[in-house]
């Protein structure tokens, strides 16, 4: 079988530009927090 059948270039192309994206996002920083279940999150 060949690898073609399974991915497109379009496919392929886009899954690069993902995972660079990816690579070069920082996480959100949880800055509040819910007093009633202790819980961080981001606003």
């Amino acid at each position: 079988m060949e690898h073609s059948t399974y991915c497109s270039t379009d496919t392929t192309e886009f899954a690069k530009a993902m995972l660079k994206v990816q690579t070069d996002l920082q996480p959100a920083f949880k800055d509040r927090e819910k007093t009633f279940s202790h819980s961080r999150y981001a606003t």
